[in-house]
């Protein structure tokens, strides 16, 4: 017979069901492989922001729009010694900006709408210094964009590409030198794009793949090549994965303008990402080596779900060797909001896939996700309302903590109070 557990184990396993379950039932938390509790609200509602956890743990948050499709000029960065937030003011608007993470740890953060309702452009940029949380002009872009990308390439330059409705930022890019705190604009593309996505080599190039044509009419399927040393690009293969075309990333896919590319490292130096054949409507992780400067599918089992969920980027969990998806369940958007997570081992590629779903009071629309140090997503902002009349409108303040449910830990708790 089951002896009475001791009370300060009983009171141990109580925080411990609080910690892993806090706010859902444990079946939903299992289920839905995630369990959400709420984290500080943001000062400023929110979305479309660009994010990043800082090498002390911080998380950082940049710009986006606010209420009433208004562009921000200021950033809020989470302490969790206090679980609270600070605001900073940037020295200008950055709504869909390119970040990327220099070399000496700073962060670039370049362009964004200018004006309210998606209007207007910027050629702007700034430089954040994690150390001070001071933010520094740079020389401004040759071109106005929003809704680029940026990479930081080995030499230390950044190679900005993309934007939204402007042809010509679409066709050509800019390359920053953080020694000049200047840009230099680099010769034209094969191919103009919005929402894509750059990703540096070993040899100091750079890679630009998907996205979209500058109006969102149609994806690309087209990789360049980057060469500082000619300033110029060069089309390196015809798709994504030679011999399969349909493969498309970035855009709608796989949008990760917001996310310093960092986030999507794994241990061996490949970067990981979201892929969709639009031929067969099936999607799939893949991986990019910057070594090679190939793409190879990462195969999972069971294969990602093709239907009844929306995946959000992938972040990699580099410590625990595993990856995390964010996903919302169709039908999408009724309230609240059944989300769940996908893990992936980056060893074996088993997938926990989820069945069920955990209910999240917000939308999962252009959300700022971040992968904590200790293990945890961090959901901020996003949309509180969904539709072509009010979804632009509507910023949310709220910010969850996703923590994965752990049979593991759950067993090993059980077996202290036997």
């Amino acid at each position: 017979m089951r002896s009475p557990p001791k009370p300060a184990l009983l009171m141990l396993l109580i925080l411990f069901g609080a910690l892993i379950f806090g706010g859902v039932s444990s079946v939903q938390a299992q289920n839905g492989g995630v369990t959400f509790t709420t984290g500080p609200n943001l000062a400023t509602a929110r979305m479309m922001h660009a994010v990043t956890v800082l090498a002390d743990g911080r998380a950082a948050l940049f710009g986006g729009h606010g209420t009433d499709f208004v562009p921000l000029q200021s950033a809020e960065i989470w302490d969790p010694a206090t679980n609270s937030f600070t605001t900073h003011q940037m020295h200008f608007t950055h709504d869909t900006c390119a970040i990327a993470r220099l070399n000496d740890g700073r962060y670039l953060l370049a362009g964004g709408f200018s004006d309210p309702l998606g209007v207007g452009y910027t050629t702007t940029a700034e430089v954040f210094d994690p150390t001070s949380a001071n933010f520094t002009p740079t020389g401004a872009m040759h071109y106005a964009r929003a809704e680029a990308a940026a990479a930081t390439l080995t030499g230390g330059q950044v190679l900005v590409v993309g934007s939204w409705y402007e042809p010509t930022a679409g066709l050509y890019g800019d390359l920053y030198d953080p020694a000049a705190n200047t840009f230099t604009a680099t010769k034209q593309l094969n191919t103009g794009r919005s929402h894509p996505r750059v990703l540096p080599t070993a040899d100091g190039k750079a890679v630009v793949c998907g996205g979209m044509d500058v109006y969102g009419g149609s994806t690309i399927e087209q990789v360049e090549l980057y060469d500082p040393a000619l300033n110029s690009f060069s089309i390196l293969q015809a798709n994504l994965l030679p011999g399969e075309p349909g493969w498309v990333t970035g855009g709608s896919v796989d949008w990760n303008n917001g996310i310093a590319i960092e986030a999507q490292k794994l241990p061996d130096g490949r970067y990981l990402f979201l892929a969709s054949n639009i031929n067969t409507s099936t999607y799939s992780l893949f991986t990019f080596d910057p070594a090679t400067k190939s793409f190879a599918k990462f195969a999972t089992a069971p294969a990602l779900p093709s239907s009844g969920v929306g995946l959000l980027t992938p972040v990699v969990d580099a410590g625990r060797n595993k990856a995390y998806l964010l996903a919302f369940v169709t039908p999408y958007p009724s309230m609240p909001v059944q989300a769940r997570v996908y893990t992936a081992n980056l060893t074996s590629g088993a997938l926990s896939a989820p069945t069920g779903a955990t209910p999240l009071n917000g939308y999962l629309g252009n959300v700022g996700l971040n992968l904590l140090v200790d293990g945890r997503l961090f959901v901020t902002g996003g949309n509180t309302a969904f539709g072509p009349s009010n979804y632009n409108f509507s910023p949310a303040k709220l910010t969850f903590f996703g923590s994965l449910a752990s049979k593991s830990a759950i067993s090993a708790m059980m077996m202290l109070i036997d």
